[in-house]
């Protein structure tokens, strides 16, 4: 997760408007975002089982 942030970030820095990669990068952000929501809910899920 963390090198998509890292990597979105970098791009980001980068104008993607000038590089024609505005909708791609708005996709690629949505994505990462219901990935790390996903993610999240996993580890909370496996902290209340091990209890």
């Amino acid at each position: 997760m963390q090198y998509v942030k890292d990597y979105l970030g970098i791009i980001n820095l980068n104008t993607p408007k000038q590089l024609g990669i505005d909708a791609k990068l708005t996709i690629l952000t949505t994505k990462a975002t219901e990935l790390e929501a996903l993610y999240k809910k996993a580890l909370a899920s496996e902290k209340h089982r091990s209890y």
